[in-house]
């Protein structure tokens, strides 16, 4: 079996809140996941559904990014989350934006 280069970041997908999970609703959705690529693909659930689990990684994770991206606040998030994902001890070459975001956690 071929090992996995250490030096290729492994697939990450942005951490979102959904909108019911930040107004504290009593219910949550299951297929949310699903909706967000059959939104971003056109593909019907029960095709998604039988994607490779690798497929299915990439797509939502570009559905997430493509869905974040329509809006300000969208860009703002996926901005946080790709300074939290830095693990350069050199901070100050991510800019002063990045700073003040790692200086609040």
């Amino acid at each position: 079996m071929a090992q996995r280069s250490s030096s290729r970041k492994k697939l990450t997908i942005p951490p979102v809140q959904w909108p019911t999970e930040q107004e504290g609703s009593n219910y949550s959705t299951t297929t949310g996941d699903l909706n967000l690529i059959h939104e971003y693909t056109g593909l019907n659930f029960i095709e998604i559904m039988g994607l490779r689990l690798f497929t299915y990684a990439i797509l939502l994770r570009d559905a997430v990014i493509t869905h974040l991206s329509a809006t300000s606040e969208g860009a703002e998030m996926l901005a946080r989350a790709w300074v939290l994902e830095q693990t350069d001890a050199n901070i100050k070459d991510l800019g002063t934006e990045a700073i003040a975001i790692y200086e609040q956690d």
